[in-house]
């Protein structure tokens, strides 16, 4: 299973910095965040929470694509895969025929969930 998370667009950031007279510092301070995670986060050294993403997008009054990029990732901590499930048509018909809610893979038994 891939996982998307997202990044700062740097350019996109900076072109709104700009607008507002900010610089990086003011809106660390402006959304109350240490200014060195601040900058961790716009040089994209690491990824950008839910509600970090909100407060920077209320603050700067922007959209989530004008200053922010999504990113595919299949590694976790870049060491260990992703694991996924690979499953064809007549498999995923035949659980849902069954209308079970558990498949083993492997020795390990997972619950799914089957919505309409």
């Amino acid at each position: 299973m891939k996982k998307i998370k997202v990044l700062i667009n740097r350019e996109g950031l900076d072109k709104y910095l700009l607008a507002n007279n900010m610089t990086l510092l003011d809106l660390a301070n402006a959304i109350y965040i240490d200014r060195t995670y601040m900058y961790r986060l716009a040089n994209g050294k690491c990824y950008v929470s839910g509600r970090i993403r909100e407060l920077i997008m209320r603050h700067l009054n922007t959209e989530f694509e004008d200053i922010f990029i999504t990113k595919e990732i299949t590694y976790v901590d870049r060491r260990f895969k992703i694991p996924e499930l690979h499953i064809s048509k007549s498999e995923l018909n035949q659980l849902l025929d069954s209308q079970s809610k558990e498949i083993t893979i492997g020795n390990e038994k997972v619950m799914i969930k089957i919505i309409d």
